[in-house]
Order: structure tokens, then sequence, then C-alpha cells
């Protein structure tokens, strides 16, 4: 039986006046961390209604990847670039699929 894979759905949210600062950054980190050990996809989103709201979909080989993701410099250097230009903090939750 082989490892299930881990999916990380994060939602980031700019200030308003802020979208097109956070979205360099935050494609600057999609470059990075496709190519990160461990990371499987790792796809960025914004929402056409509410231009604030991005979203990354992410897949991951397993904790050990998302937890050397998250403290690595592409992370670190991603929210110092970022932490004027966010509205709340980023929500992010793991989940494992369980449909085929």
């Amino acid at each position: 039986m082989t490892t299930p894979t881990l999916h990380v759905v994060a939602r980031i949210v700019a200030q308003a006046g802020c979208e097109a600062g956070l979205r360099s950054v935050l494609l600057d980190l999609v470059n990075q961390t496709r190519q990160e050990a461990g990371c499987i996809r790792y796809d960025l989103f914004q929402n056409p209604a509410r231009l604030v709201e991005f979203v990354t979909i992410e897949e991951w080989q397993d904790e050990a990847a998302i937890a050397t993701h998250l403290a690595g410099n592409a992370v670190q250097s991603a929210l110092a670039r970022s932490a004027s230009l966010l509205a709340i903090a980023p929500e992010i939750v793991s989940y494992v699929k369980i449909s085929a």
C-alpha cells in the first residue's frame, strides 16, 4: 500500500490596492517552490470576482516536505515581502485525498 500524498490549500488575502504586489510575491514563490524536493504540484489561483483573494492548491509527498517548505527560505522571504500587503494571516489547511 502506498502512502497517500498530502494536499494543501492556502488562502491568502491582500489588502485592497495591494493585489499586484502580492501577486508578484506569490508568483515568485510558485517558481521557487516547484523546484523543492517533495513538491508534486503547486498552483496559484486568483478569484476573478474578488481580486484580493488568492489560493494555492498544492500536492506534497509527505509532511516532512511540507515542513521543510514552510521553514525554507522561499516561504520565509515571501512572508517578509508580503507582510505589509496582507489583509489577514494566510489560512493553510492540509488534506488527504480519499476518493479515486
